[in-house]
């Protein structure tokens, strides 16, 4: 059971800020398995956040994770993955720019 109020891990992503990510680094890559260009990313639309997919990794010399964040082809299922820790320092360095919201001008604006 997972705990919505809890605070997000430091490598935590939006969906949308991970498809930024997406778009800025892998520029419409196909997919290697079946070579179609459509990706879904694997995360939460109640929330809006990436999931971190998190390895453990046992064969060293101390018991460590990795985690990473994942996309799946629409067409072959074939999973992507991309380091957690990247994607959140990308995100952190190109902050989404807030979009300007214009009002419409009265109709008759000759006063």
């Amino acid at each position: 059971m997972s705990d919505e109020s809890a605070p997000p891990h430091k490598y935590a992503v939006s969906t949308a800020d991970f498809v930024r990510f997406l778009e800025a680094k892998t520029t419409d890559s196909p997919c290697p398995g079946c070579q179609t260009r459509v990706w879904t990313v694997v995360g939460s639309a109640s929330n809006g956040m990436s999931y971190r997919l998190v390895t453990n990794l046992r064969d060293g010399p101390a018991a460590t994770h990795f985690s990473t964040l994942a996309i799946y082809c629409n067409e072959c299922g074939y999973i992507r993955t991309h380091w957690a820790r990247k994607v959140r320092e990308w995100v952190d360095e190109n902050p989404q720019q807030a979009e300007i919201e214009f009002e419409e001008a009265p109709k008759d604006d000759s006063e």
